[in-house]
């Protein structure tokens, strides 16, 4: 792409600009997430809005403790997420290493971050290992992923998908 090629002009003088921009500060703000704050977090879980209690809450709580657990951001990454990503396992406890404990194994295709580039052919991908914790209860990311996870079609786990339409209603008022 020459400078003097005639046929890059356009985007010459597109990348210029982008630049001066760039140098005057036009751009160069990063706009920061407002942060769920605990007070909020038991809000939503005591006006019904997250937990167990019906399909949808159990959807919207996975979908919340996703993106604060896995760091997942905007839609695209939720969007993307697959059935196949997660595992559920029994491994020893990092913190005792005499006793076993569940753990949520969650395998990253992908980010904002890292885009499947060219570039990025060689990385590897992100683990992260999340692992239970009894104490909290329906709050406990690996026991309401478990729950969400087991509650899965068949379709859907063949077709890999994660998110799908939750129910309106269950048998007997109960997941």
């Amino acid at each position: 792409m020459s400078q003097k090629d005639g046929r890059f002009k356009s985007i010459h003088t597109v990348l210029n600009v982008s630049c001066e921009l760039h140098q005057e500060g036009v751009g160069t703000e990063k706009v920061q997430a407002r942060i769920v704050t605990n007070l909020e977090e038991n809000l939503l879980l005591d006006m019904g809005v997250l937990g167990v209690h019906s399909p949808v809450a159990l959807q919207n709580a996975v979908f919340f403790y996703c993106g604060v657990y896995l760091c997942l951001r905007g839609g695209d990454e939720h969007r993307e997420l697959k059935n196949s990503q997660f595992y559920i396992d029994e491994v020893r406890n990092p913190s005792g290493q005499t006793q076993m404990i569940k753990c949520l194994i969650y395998t990253e295709h992908g980010s904002k971050n890292r885009p499947r580039s060219i570039h990025q052919v060689h990385l590897e991908n992100k683990i992260v290992y999340h692992y239970a914790k009894k104490e909290l209860g329906e709050k406990c990311f690996l026991f309401l992923m478990d729950l969400y996870l087991s509650k899965l079609s068949k379709k859907a786990v063949e077709k890999d998908l994660f998110y799908c339409k939750p129910a309106q209603s269950t048998s007997c008022g109960k997941l």
